[in-house]
C-alpha cells in the first residue's frame, strides 16, 4: 500500500551554504535599492509640494505688490499736489502729472535732471542759496520738515511753493534723498 518514492539528493554542504549566502546577498541588496527608491521619491515630493508652496506664497506676494504699486500709483500721479522724489545728488528720480503740469516740465525733460537751476534755482529773489537750503534739509530733516521757497516754472515764471520735506535712507541707514 506505500506507493511513494521517496528520492535522496546529497549536495555538498559548501555548495548549499554558498547558494543561501549567495540569496542572502541578492535579497539584502534589493532591500536596499527598494529602500532608497522609496526615501528619494518621498525625498523628491516634499521638495516639490515646497516648491509648489513657495512658488504660490510667491504668486500670492507678487499680486499683492502689484495691487499695491497701482494703488501708489494711482494716489501720487492723480493727486493734486506736487510730489518730487530726488536722489542725493539732487537729481529727479520721481515727479507726478500735477507736478509736471504745475512746472512745464515733462517726465522725460526733468527725471534724471538735477533740480537745482530747473525746478529750484540757485538763489531766490532775496539772495538766498537754495543748494544750501536742499542740504540744510538733508542736514536736519525735522527742522525743515515744512518749508516755502520760491521756485522756478519752465516758462521763466517765479512761483512760491510750501513744501513738505522727507529724507529717505536706505537700507544701511546712508540718506538715500528726498521726498518732497
Amino acid at each position: 500500500g506505500n506507493t511513494h518514492w521517496s528520492v535522496a539528493v546529497i549536495t555538498p554542504k559548501n555548495e548549499v551554504l554558498s547558494t543561501m549566502v549567495g540569496f542572502r546577498n541578492k535579497w539584502v541588496l534589493l532591500t536596499i535599492i527598494l529602500g532608497s527608491t522609496v526615501v528619494i521619491y518621498w525625498y523628491l515630493s516634499l521638495r516639490s509640494w515646497k516648491m509648489l508652496k513657495e512658488e504660490k506664497h510667491r504668486m500670492v506676494v507678487n499680486t499683492a505688490t502689484r495691487r499695491s504699486e497701482k494703488k501708489y500709483r494711482e494716489l501720487a500721479q492723480s493727486s493734486n499736489s506736487i510730489i518730487l522724489k530726488i536722489d542725493k545728488n539732487d537729481q529727479v528720480t520721481f515727479i507726478n502729472h500735477y507736478a509736471q503740469d504745475f512746472f512745464g516740465y515733462s517726465e522725460s525733460e526733468i527725471v534724471g535732471q538735477c533740480i537745482i537751476g530747473k525746478i529750484v534755482p540757485r538763489t531766490d529773489s532775496s539772495g538766498q542759496s537754495l543748494q544750501t537750503l536742499i542740504q540744510k534739509i538733508y542736514d536736519q530733516p525735522d527742522e525743515f520738515a515744512d518749508n516755502e521757497n520760491e521756485n522756478a516754472c519752465k516758462n521763466g515764471k517765479n512761483v512760491w511753493v510750501a513744501w513738505r520735506n522727507k529724507v529717505l535712507y536706505d537700507d544701511e541707514g546712508q540718506v538715500s534723498g528726498l521726498l518732497c
